[in-house]
C-alpha cells in the first residue's frame, strides 16, 4: 500500500471504500493540510475543522478526480479555498487569533530564527506564485520529496523541476526581501523544509478516517456547513481540475478564480487585456472589463473592489475622454528646522499630476493626486461605458463607498492587522524605515517619528502587496487614503479623534469628504485606526490621496 501512487490509493477508495487506502493518504497529506490551514487560519480548531472538510471533500470528489492530478497541489490548493470560507465566516474572530498564535509561533523556544520571520508570511508568499509553483514547492519542501521524487511525479526531467524551483524561489526570496528579510535561496529552503509542516493533534488522524469512512456522516454540523460553503465556493469559481504537463492548474472564468488564485495573487492577475466579463451578480466574486475585482464585503447588493483603482485603471479613462490633469497637487516633502531636526511636510508642486506625483509608480500601485470630483467623474466614466458593452445592467453602477459600507468592510478590529499597536511586518504599507531612508538624502534617516519596520516600500506599494483581510480586500489600512461618498461630520469622529480640534471641523457637514484606510505616511496609533476618518475639500490633490470604488449590483 505504501507503494502505490496518490491516485491509485485515491481509485481503490472511491471503487472499495477501502479504509486502508484512506488511511495512507491521510497518513502522506494529513500534517500538509493541516500545517497550511494553520497558518491561514492561526487557531488550531479551526485548522482541524478545515483539515477534515478538506478530507470530505476528497472523498465527495475521489471518483471524479482526473488522471494525471497532482494530489499534493490539488490539497493545498482545497485547503486555501476551505480556509477562506472558514475566515469569511469567522471574520470578527479572525485578527485576533490570526494575532495570538503569530505570537505563540513567533515565542516558541525550538523554532528557528529564520522561520519565527518567515512563519507569518509564508502563505501570503506562496500565493503569489503560479500553480505549478507552489505545486513543486509543497511536493520538494513541505512533504520534503527528492529531486527526482517531484520531477517524476510531476512528469518533467529533473533539470526542468530544478529550473522551476530556482525561479520560485528567487521569487520568495524577493517578496521576503521586500519586507526586510533578506535570506540565501539555501537559507529559505533549509527553514521552509525543516518547518512549514508540523504534525496535526493525535485524535485528528482517527477522525478524519472515521468521517471519511462514514461518507461525512460522522462530521460535526460546523464541518459539513464549512465543507458546503467550501465546494459552493469552488462551484461558483468554476474550477476544474485538469491535466497540463502533468500538473494541476485551475482555471476560471474572469474573477471567478479570485478566491482560489486571482485574489490572492493581484500582482499576477492584472492583465492586460482582460477576457470580456459577464454581468455582476450579488453575493459573487466579479472581475470587470479593466480587469479589476470585485468581492461581496458585509453590504447586500454591493461588490467592493478588491484593491485600490490602480494607475493602468485611471490611465485607460484618461485615454479615453482625453482627460488632461492641471492645477498640481500637494507632494510631501523634507523640511529641517533651525535645530536640525527633520519633519515630513506638504508642499504644493504646481508640475506635480497623477501620473508624475514625484515618485516612480508602477501601473499596479495605487493612483493618487485625484480629488474626489475626479473619483467620481472616473465612475461615471466606468459606468457608462461597461452599460454600453453590455457588462452592466441598466440599474448598476460604480461609485465611491459610503462611509458605512467601508467600515463593515473594514471588519471590527481595532487596527486593520487586529488590536496591538505597532503594525507587525507584512501588516501593511506605512512610514517606516523604507520611507525614513527614502532620498532625497541620507537626512531623511534623522526623520525621528517612523515606524521600527522596514515594509519596503517608500512610498505607495503594488496593490496587494500584503495580506487581505478576512473579506478578501488588499490595502484597507496604509498604502493610500480612500475617498468615500460621504460628506464628513464632526458626529463620525472617533474618541481618539475628538482630542484633536481639527476633528471637530465640519464645515457645516457639506465642505469636507471622508477618506479612510490610513497611507503611506501614517505612522501613529490613531490614524492607522481602522475607525479613522481623515477629510477634505472634494478638489483637494494629495500625493498619498487614492480612491477605491464599490459595484452596486442591485439597488
Amino acid at each position: 500500500m505504501q507503494d502505490a501512487s496518490d491516485l491509485a490509493l485515491v481509485r481503490e477508495y472511491a471503487e472499495r471504500n477501502s479504509g486502508s487506502a484512506f488511511a495512507e493518504l491521510f497518513r502522506r497529506h494529513g500534517n500538509l493540510v493541516y500545517s497550511v490551514a494553520l497558518r491561514l487560519t492561526g487557531n488550531s480548531e479551526d485548522a482541524q475543522d478545515v483539515t477534515q472538510a478538506v478530507f470530505i471533500i476528497l472523498v465527495q470528489k475521489a471518483a471524479s478526480l482526473r488522471g494525471g492530478t497532482i494530489l499534493t497541489g490539488w490539497l493545498y490548493e482545497t485547503t486555501r479555498f476551505t480556509a477562506m470560507k472558514q475566515l469569511r465566516t469567522k471574520a470578527r474572530q479572525q485578527a485576533r487569533e490570526q494575532e495570538a498564535y503569530m505570537k505563540s509561533t513567533l515565542n516558541d523556544a525550538n523554532a528557528g530564527g529564520v522561520w519565527k520571520q518567515l512563519a507569518p508570511l509564508l502563505e501570503d508568499a506562496m500565493a503569489r506564485l503560479n500553480e505549478k509553483e507552489r505545486t513543486l514547492l509543497a511536493l520538494r519542501f513541505f512533504e520534503n520529496k527528492s529531486g527526482a521524487e517531484t520531477a517524476a511525479i510531476l512528469g518533467i526531467r529533473e533539470w526542468a523541476a530544478h529550473k522551476r524551483m530556482n525561479r520560485a524561489v528567487k521569487k520568495l526570496r524577493g517578496f521576503f526581501a521586500k519586507r526586510g528579510i533578506v535570506l540565501s535561496a539555501e537559507a529559505l529552503a533549509t527553514a521552509v523544509s525543516a518547518n512549514s509542516v508540523q504534525p496535526g493533534p493525535a485524535t485528528l488522524t482517527k477522525t478524519v478516517i472515521a468521517v471519511a469512512m462514514s461518507k461525512g456522516a460522522a462530521a460535526s454540523g460546523s464541518t459539513l456547513t464549512l465543507v458546503k460553503g467550501a465546494l459552493k465556493l469552488m462551484a461558483s469559481a468554476k474550477v476544474k481540475s485538469i491535466v497540463v504537463t502533468g500538473a494541476v492548474v485551475l482555471l476560471a472564468a474572469g474573477i471567478a478564480a479570485a478566491t482560489a488564485t486571482t485574489l490572492l495573487r493581484p500582482r499576477d492577475s492584472a492583465p492586460s487585456s482582460p477576457p470580456p466579463a459577464a454581468k455582476p451578480v450579488a453575493g459573487r466574486e466579479w472581475q470587470n472589463s479593466l480587469g479589476m475585482k470585485f468581492v461581496p464585503a458585509g453590504t447586500d447588493g454591493v461588490l467592493f473592489g478588491v484593491w485600490d483603482v490602480r494607475v493602468q485603471d485611471f490611465q485607460a479613462y484618461a485615454q479615453a475622454t482625453g482627460y488632461q490633469q492641471t492645477g498640481g497637487m500637494w507632494v510631501t516633502d523634507l523640511k529641517t528646522d533651525a535645530s536640525g531636526r527633520c519633519f515630513l511636510m506638504g508642499v504644493f508642486d504646481y508640475a506635480a499630476n497623477w501620473k508624475h506625483p514625484g515618485f516612480e509608480q508602477e501601473p499596479i500601485c495605487p493612483v493618487v493626486g485625484v480629488t474626489w470630483d475626479e473619483a467620481e467623474a472616473f465612475c461615471r466614466w466606468l459606468t457608462d461605458k461597461e452599460r454600453k458593452e453590455g457588462i452592466l445592467g441598466p440599474n448598476q453602477a460604480y461609485r465611491l463607498p459610503t462611509d458605512a459600507e467601508w467600515s463593515k468592510a473594514a471588519g471590527d478590529g481595532k487596527y486593520p492587522w487586529g488590536d496591538t499597536y505597532p503594525p507587525p511586518p507584512g501588516a501593511g504599507n506605512y512610514a517606516d524605515e523604507a520611507l525614513a531612508s527614502s532620498p532625497p538624502g541620507e537626512s531623511w534617516s534623522r526623520i525621528p517619528y517612523h515606524l521600527a519596520i522596514n515594509d519596503g516600500y517608500p512610498r505607495t506599494s503594488p496593490v496587494g502587496s500584503f495580506r487581505p483581510n478576512a473579506y478578501g480586500l488588499y490595502d484597507m489600512g496604509g498604502n493610500v487614503w480612500q475617498w468615500c461618498e460621504d460628506w464628513y461630520r464632526a458626529s463620525m469622529a472617533g474618541d481618539e479623534q475628538r482630542k484633536n480640534a481639527l476633528a471637530l471641523d465640519d464645515g457645516g457637514g457639506s465642505k469636507y469628504k471622508v477618506m479612510r484606510g490610513g497611507s503611506w505616511e501614517i505612522a501613529d496609533p490613531d490614524g492607522a485606526l481602522s475607525s479613522c476618518r481623515n477629510f477634505n475639500a472634494p478638489d483637494y490633490r494629495v500625493d498619498s490621496y487614492g480612491f477605491r470604488v464599490v459595484v452596486v449590483v442591485s439597488p
